[in-house]
């Protein structure tokens, strides 16, 4: 083992020295150091790289065409003359007569050209240098690039290797090795694009080179991403090593040849087989995006029945491209933690409708991109908005920022719900003109009642007129937007059904007198008050943050960024079409009029307080006077300044109470805008006790971006495409000029 290993590191000291001395090398390294020099100042100088995450860039850097097309231009120009030159100089009989076998040969080229390949690679880290000056780089990450660079390139060579082992002719040698390079990057792409069944993408997936660097570059480093060029280069290699000994003539050199590339394809084959199927993976980002946390196995071990997850990620929803990549591999992750209890499945909803409408959803109503969990007949979906919380800002391609993942905690909630052994009961009060659970139009709540049908919960209604008692086995009790005030024994009896556990979610939007006298009553006012919750006699109005052809009370308002209920939408907007605003909880008065500090003071408010969810922003004000919104926009001392709550949360007794002020903020014509249904989806899930998130913490992303000024930046493209080459020609010169000492 020692010998051959011997052997081989002679031959690869023979072959740098021999490009080392030759002036068209150290021009292919200037011209490459160039050539990516220049990728990567376009890089920087593209339009809104300044608010792209700067892992997002790393990851362009490793996966980016400009990057790749150098490269492969390049290495069939240094792998063409390994063996071509050899054989067309006759040198090749020297090494043939050495004491050294095909393999010993191929290997010794091999190491010597991969060490030639680290030096083209050397702006890479130079880059890297750059962008950890210019904002915190996830050198985890970064490693796990840079090892991909590494393990393509040498899979690249080996492939140039056995093109130059085929003929003597160099010029042939680099023609075939592009035209092989090529292939093996595009190939797996066009095949996986056109193939028709997702067991035939899965396979070309293993052999997808821009995959694998995809997935590296974010820091996930799985072995079946690493098996695919490990064992390719060794089937390259082995096939090189046996055209070496043919060359040695006799026909047991011919059958010593061919021995290893038949153990190699075997190996390949074994190998691949092996990993398509699924295998250990590696977490190398500093926020740890991919490690599940502690007892989650143990979890899911435990399940009382089998769950399937159905993965409809894709990069081309609304989420960012590399947050959806990413929340692919955190599901395919948690799916692989208890594969005897968690069977997974990855489908394009792109080339996949029938198997949409199988999993119950329209492409043509609503998004698809989203995690669907099954168990039995019982089925939960859970959208992309559900598996993130954003940030507040935008990437450089326009989608909003995303600043953590939650997809463990969402799919950990979505398996616990489809697993339970009872649905929780939501009713709909009914009696009082309330909204219709049923109704298909604007101002109906037909959508709502069907997503939460959808997240496997019981949907019934009502009849509260005249009531006592809410029915037994009730958990969610919500009132929409009565137009008949509630009488007091009917008021009394949601009030116990709170007291003793209960939750209500109470909608309660303003309705204008008669002849502008004020506002009607629901009845349910002193109930508010008790939690805290008392809405005002108002109509809030936000000219600023207004909806165009809308009048002034129409307009978007802010989820709470402090998130109190583990909302994932926290800080986005939330389309509000009429409402009234409630007053500000007791103890923290403060927190209503405050700018700056509002929403620290509601999320340290005292155990059991009020929690804010919705707010406006400072422009906007309670009217008091209904018909003044009508004669003009004027605020006058009655009027409640902003910002204002126009939605929260409250613990009363054992049970828990929401208030909104706005009726139609769930509603058929809402629910589907801006953030308003994932502000649904974490209202209720924080009023079922057995719909609370779990305690798994989100995963925060590290949203660090580049920093660099005008004049920086300059400096940096001119050192990149100028500077890097002076110093290789420099160097070039330097080992000219030793040559020539005596």
């Amino acid at each position: 083992m020692i010998r051959p290993l011997a052997h081989a590191t002679r031959i690869a000291r023979r072959e740098l020295l021999a490009l080392f001395q030759q002036p068209l090398a150290w021009v292919v390294l200037a011209a490459t150091s160039a050539l990516l020099g220049y990728a990567f100042s376009t890089l920087l100088a593209l339009p809104g790289i300044g608010s792209a995450p700067l892992l997002e860039v790393q990851r362009v850097l490793f996966t980016a065409s400009l990057f790749w097309l150098p490269l492969l231009v390049v290495l069939p120009l240094l792998t063409m003359r390994l063996l071509a030159e050899e054989r067309q100089s006759g040198s090749i009989e020297l090494l043939l007569a050495a004491p050294v076998s095909g393999g010993g040969i191929a290997a010794g080229k091999l190491l010597g050209a991969l060490v030639f390949y680290l030096a083209l690679l050397a702006p890479f880290p130079l880059f890297l240098g750059v962008l950890a000056t210019a904002g915190r780089l996830d050198l985890p990450a970064a490693a796990a690039g840079l090892t991909g660079l590494v393990v393509v390139g040498l899979y690249l060579l080996s492939a140039g290797l056995f093109a130059s082992a085929t003929t003597r002719n160099q010029v042939v040698a680099a023609a075939l090795g592009f035209v092989l390079l090529v292939a093996l990057f595009t190939l797996p792409l066009a095949a996986g694009a056109i193939a028709t069944t997702p067991a035939a993408r899965a396979a070309w997936d293993q052999f997808d080179l821009v995959a694998a660097m995809d997935e590296l570059s974010r820091g996930r480093v799985a072995a079946r991403r690493l098996v695919y060029p490990l064992t390719g280069t060794l089937v390259f290699t082995a096939l090189a090593a046996a055209l070496v000994e043919r060359l040695r003539g006799g026909a047991g050199g011919r059958a010593r040849g061919w021995g290893g590339p038949a153990a190699a394809l075997a190996v390949f084959a074994l190998a691949n087989a092996a990993a398509a199927r699924g295998g250990p993976a590696w977490d190398f980002t500093a926020a740890r995006l991919y490690t599940l946390s502690p007892g989650t196995a143990g979890a899911l071990a435990a399940l009382p029945a089998p769950v399937r997850i159905v993965s409809l990620l894709h990069p081309a929803g609304e989420l960012p491209a590399d947050a959806a990549v990413e929340l692919d591999a955190v599901v395919a992750t948690l799916a692989a933690a208890a594969p005897e209890r968690l069977a997974f499945e990855r489908v394009d909803p792109l080339r996949s409708p029938m198997r949409l409408r199988e999993l119950g959803l329209d492409p043509l109503r609503e998004s698809v991109n989203a995690v669907v969990v099954e168990s039995g007949p019982r089925r939960r979906v859970v959208r992309a908005e559900e598996l993130v919380h954003y940030d507040g800002a935008l990437t450089w391609d326009g989608a909003p920022a995303v600043r953590a993942l939650r997809a463990e905690g969402a799919l950990l909630e979505a398996i616990r719900a489809v697993t339970r052994a009872r649905r929780p009961v939501v009713r709909f009060a009914t009696g009082h003109g309330e909204r219709d659970p049923a109704a298909p139009g604007e101002a109906g709540l037909s959508r709502w009642a069907e997503l939460l049908a959808r997240a496997d919960l019981d949907v019934q209604r009502w009849d509260a007129l005249g009531a006592s008692a809410v029915p037994e086995g009730t958990d969610l009790v919500i009132v929409a937007g009565p137009l008949a005030p509630w009488l007091p024994a009917e008021r009394d009896a949601l009030a116990r059904f709170v007291a003793d556990g209960g939750s209500a979610l109470l909608l309660l939007e303003p309705v204008p007198l008669a002849g502008g006298g004020g506002f009607a009553a629901s009845g349910l006012e002193p109930l508010l008050e008790a939690a805290g919750l008392a809405p005002r006699d108002d109509v809030v109005l936000d000219p600023a943050h207004g909806l165009p052809a809308f009048g002034p009370e129409s307009f978007y308002a802010f989820a709470n960024p402090r998130d109190p209920l583990g909302t994932p939408v926290a800080d986005m907007p939330v389309l509000v079409r009429l409402a009234r605003s409630l007053a500000a909880p007791g103890g923290y008065a403060g927190a209503e009029h405050g700018e700056s500090g509002d929403h620290d003071h509601a999320n340290h408010a005292p155990q059991g307080a009020p929690r804010p969810l919705v707010r406006t922003s400072p422009e906007a004000w309670g009217e008091t006077a209904p018909g003044d919104a009508a004669r003009g926009l004027v605020r006058d001392g009655p009027d409640s300044p902003g910002p204002l709550t126009l939605a929260a949360a409250s613990q009363a007794g054992a049970g828990r109470i929401v208030a909104a002020g706005d009726a139609d903020l769930f509603a058929n014509a809402a629910i589907d805008q801006l953030a308003n249904r994932g502000l649904a989806n974490s209202t209720v899930g924080w009023l079922l006790p057995d719909e609370a998130p779990l305690s798994v913490p989100a995963r925060e992303r590290p949203l660090a971006r580049i920093a660099l000024t005008r004049r920086e930046t300059a400096w940096v493209s001119l050192g990149a495409t100028a500077g890097l080459p002076l110093l290789t020609l420099a160097a070039a010169g330097l080992v000219w000029w030793a040559r020539r000492r005596p």
